[in-house]
């Protein structure tokens, strides 16, 4: 396994000093957040979704800055992760190009939020997205990933593998996001890594907690990578064990240290659990 770090988790540092802080916490890789942020964001302080300025925008232009970027600081594009609206093929097109010009070879996809449709009509949507999507990664020799999420059609590697199924795995697969299925979805990992085969393209880690509020109900949190609910360093022993050998990118979005501690912590963390030296060169794939 590889380890990189996905850069909405970097709010406040410019795509080159993001790369800088990444390569020199130890990472391999990075991952980029792709977007163009609203004008309306710009006087606001940096945060992961909102004028987060470790984004590359959505041109050409901005994939090549972040294979510059990359290559100065000695990191892999792993790939990048743009909001497209299911069935926007256009966008699709555009960010597949962003990928290309930056190296990467993947190029997140999600599935249709559920908003009171029927889960026949959601698929139908969702899957015709797919095989648009699957189509367009291959005109640009990069993959299509879809992302297991909550509030997606897709929240579980079951329903994922559902709507990827019998499509060519060289042009779309599945990102399994851990962190994301403590909130929703979450299956016995051997199982469904077992299930996604071939479709499994990309890992995203963090980690999740759940807590109750004053309500007396229960509300999930984004938790440090060793606090939550997900064994994390179990997790990467399972991925391992059954061979997976592609890249496991960090998407710390917790908040008990500012990102630039988190990023140091996470990549102490993943040395005390002996992965970081287990890391492929960079120039292997």
């Amino acid at each position: 396994m590889r380890f990189s770090v996905y850069t909405l988790s970097l709010p406040g540092f410019p795509p080159e000093e993001g790369a800088r802080r990444i390569a020199a916490a130890g990472f391999a890789g990075v991952e980029w957040r792709l977007a163009d942020e609203p004008a309306a964001f710009a006087d606001e302080a940096p945060s992961f979704t909102r004028n987060n300025l470790c984004t590359l925008g959505t041109t050409v232009a901005e994939g090549e800055r972040g294979a510059r970027a990359a290559a100065a600081a000695g990191l892999r594009v792993v790939g990048v992760a743009p909001y497209v609206a299911v069935g926007d093929v256009a966008a699709f097109e555009r960010a597949a190009a962003v990928a290309a010009a930056s190296g990467a070879s993947l190029v997140r996809m999600r599935a249709p939020e559920r908003d009171g449709r029927g889960f026949r009509e959601l698929f139908q949507a969702g899957r015709a997205f797919a095989e648009e999507a699957a189509e367009v990664a291959a005109r640009h020799a990069v993959t299509a990933v879809l992302e297991i999420h909550q509030r997606t059609l897709c929240p579980s590697a079951s329903l994922g593998e559902q709507l990827v199924r019998g499509l060519d795995p060289q042009h779309i697969g599945i990102i399994y996001d851990a962190g994301n299925l403590v909130i929703e979805g979450y299956e016995d990992t051997r199982m469904a890594l077992d299930l996604l085969g071939p479709y499994l393209r990309h890992v995203h880690l963090k980690n999740t907690g759940w807590r109750r509020v004053a309500d007396g109900s229960w509300e999930w949190f984004w938790a440090p990578l060793d606090e939550g609910i997900l064994d994390a360093g179990g997790f990467l022993d399972i991925l391992d064990a059954r061979g997976y050998d592609g890249w496991v990118s960090l998407e710390d979005l917790s908040t008990a240290r500012d990102p630039a501690a988190t990023l140091q912590y996470n990549a102490d963390l993943l040395r005390a659990w002996g992965w970081m030296g287990k890391e492929s060169p960079v120039s292997q794939s």
